[in-house]
């Protein structure tokens, strides 16, 4: 296989053990049905089965990271060693793929210390002991590494902690983003509930709030590690919200799937209501069993009934789009020198099937996004093009008319591809050096 295939099995089965890691995390919460509901819902969300199925971090990020969840719940219950050790280790390897990962092992070792449980205080601090040494052995290398070349503690080169809480002023924006959401708390709320909400899906959405609404005052043992969880999640990505005015999501989509526990729980009322209204165990000769078998019944058929709106969704060739930016790529590579600067304009795919990496100078100078670009727009993004030694640039039928006719005059074509079907093209232009 090459690298790309390689990559791309890797993330199917790590999808796949995420499934199982949730399901077994949620049903050890809310039942065994409830987190049968779970796992399959995950295995056909349209977003978990598109990333984890390209070579992206998000299904070895879910699978380690649901699966520290789910030890951290059973150290949690029993305070455990091998459970805390465990859940410090997946949370550390979790921490490796994306920096959230840290979120369980935080919360785990805080429950283990602070809440009040039938094991020992000794146990739980020995329990606790050996979570942080997990996360120490598996997060500890890499987090020494970025901090010794920051100078400073520094547990992620991705984004500065010390930004996103807000110890500096700086508030870079993410290149092609038309959220402006910093600084801007309602705007950036309705957004995060506008992604959570997508990528979920609106219909186990709808089946999670049933499930919370369901359980009224009694909480199962477990969900305020869940719900902490969900909510640590979610104060994140808001704080990445307001400092860099951005969400997507693939941001959303780590607490929505943490949310399925609660869509298995609706699931499991709505069949038990269903069931009892429509009085199936009238008259028979054990009027218990057939309630129950009336119930399981009813149970499988919703279940059915809510993954078969996703299959096809998922199953979408979604990646058909991206092919002609990766032919560009190729191309690129193959008739170019190494490593060309390239910037891509909004299309940084086309660096990566390139093997260059991306000049992003959208970043400050998005006004060139105009229809009408202001005065000196144009000249500005020309003089940072220059002062970043680019030497190709990519031009798209998707561009403002305006940015793309500028291009023209500052370049010229080296390869174009198109899209027939959805009526797109893309060219590679060489950057004339004046």
């Amino acid at each position: 296989l090459g690298l790309e295939d390689a990559g791309g099995l890797l993330s199917v089965l790590a999808g796949a053990l995420a499934a199982l890691a949730l399901a077994r995390f949620m049903g050890g919460i809310f039942g065994g049905r409830a987190g049968l509901a779970a796992g399959l819902l995950y295995a056909v969300l349209p977003l978990a089965v598109r990333t984890s199925s390209q070579p992206l971090s998000e299904g070895a990020f879910h699978a380690l990271l649901l699966a520290a969840a789910w030890s951290g719940h059973r150290a949690l219950r029993t305070s455990g060693p091998a459970a805390a050790a465990w859940t410090g280790a997946a949370a550390g390897l979790a921490y490796l793929a994306r920096p959230e990962g840290l979120a369980v092992g935080l919360v785990a070792g805080l429950g283990l210390l602070v809440f009040p449980r039938r094991s020992p205080p000794a146990r739980r601090l020995a329990a606790a002991g050996l979570l942080a040494l997990g996360l120490l052995v598996t997060a500890g290398p890499y987090a020494a590494q970025l901090s010794a070349r920051a100078g400073a503690l520094r547990v992620t080169a991705k984004k500065d902690l010390a930004i996103l809480a807000g110890a500096t002023a700086e508030r870079p924006v993410q290149p092609l983003s038309d959220e402006g959401l910093a600084g801007r708390p309602d705007r950036a709320a309705a957004q995060l509930a506008r992604h959570l909400a997508e990528a979920l899906g609106y219909w186990p959405l709808g089946l999670a709030l049933l499930g919370i609404a369901a359980l009224g005052s009694r909480r199962r043992p477990g969900e305020l590690f869940l719900g902490l969880l969900v909510l640590l999640f979610l104060v994140v990505l808001f704080r990445v919200a307001l400092t860099y005015g951005y969400l997507s999501r693939r941001h959303a989509l780590t607490p929505g799937v943490l949310a399925l526990g609660w869509s298995g729980v609706g699931l499991e009322r709505l069949a038990a209501w269903i069931a009892s209204a429509f009085g199936t165990c009238a008259g028979a000769p054990d009027p218990a069993r057939a309630a129950r078998r009336a119930d399981r019944t009813v149970f499988g058929v919703l279940l059915l009934a809510a993954i078969a709106p996703l299959v096809p969704v998922a199953l979408a060739d979604r990646e058909q789009a991206q092919r002609p930016l990766k032919a560009l790529g190729i191309w690129i590579r193959e008739h170019v020198g190494p490593e060309p600067r390239i910037a891509p304009l909004g299309y940084p795919r086309v660096c990566y099937y390139a093997g260059a990496t991306p000049v992003e100078v959208l970043s400050h100078h998005q006004a060139v996004l105009a229809e009408i670009p202001p005065p000196g727009a144009l000249a500005a993004l020309g003089a940072a093009l220059r002062e970043a030694e680019v030497r190709i640039v990519i031009q798209s039928s998707r561009q403002p008319a305006a940015l793309r006719g500028w291009i023209e005059t500052i370049s010229k074509p080296l390869h174009r591809v198109e899209d027939p079907e959805r009526k797109r093209w893309w060219c590679a232009r060489l950057l004339e050096r004046r």
